[in-house]
């Protein structure tokens, strides 16, 4: 399965929207090599991946330090709250290469639409990001770095996620990272 999450100021919800939508319907050229011969009815594009499930929430924005609704870079004019849209592919069952092939094309969108729509990806699903567009979404991520680096100076509690998406490059001896 491939799932992401991205967060963004309600007042881009319709061009996000629009946006998202279009590049996931360009896309349909790169699945060819997931089509199958098994179509229910004409209409049906026939991709093994074709359950694509979209989702849309509403959440109120906070001041957390990396919270993916933080407030902090909001422009002149907008609300704090924010708006989400959430993409799962689910791919035929154990057919990894497949899987691997959803995860990549959902790593497309954030920079293709990251900073054009202020998006946040959540922290538990594809998030495909480095420390510099982490410091554009959470302008008080050095404050947050601090405190991790105080709290965990030994870098136990950091991964090789978390170390490439915020940039921790203190960590990258005791992960074993070349980036």
């Amino acid at each position: 399965m491939g799932q992401f999450e991205h967060f963004f100021p309600i007042e881009n919800l319709a061009d996000t929207g629009r946006d998202y939508y279009e590049h996931a319907l360009s896309q349909a050229p790169r699945m060819i090599p997931y089509k199958t011969d098994d179509i229910i009815t004409e209409n049906n594009a026939g991709f093994e991946n074709h359950d694509v499930t979209v989702e849309s929430r509403f959440v109120k924005g906070d001041s957390n330090l990396i919270s993916p609704v933080n407030k902090d870079n909001l422009g002149e004019g907008f609300s704090g709250n924010f708006a989400t849209l959430e993409y799962t592919w689910y791919p035929q069952y154990n057919n990894y290469t497949q899987q691997y092939f959803s995860q990549d094309l959902l790593s497309e969108f954030i920079p293709q639409f990251g900073e054009k729509y202020n998006v946040r990806p959540h922290w538990n699903k594809v998030l495909s990001f480095n420390g510099t567009y982490a410091h554009t979404i959470y302008p008080q991520l050095d404050k947050w770095l601090a405190i991790q680096e105080e709290m965990d100076p030994d870098c136990q509690l950091v991964n090789v996620l978390v170390a490439k998406a915020l940039g921790i490059d203190r960590c990258k001896e005791q992960l074993g990272l070349v980036y």
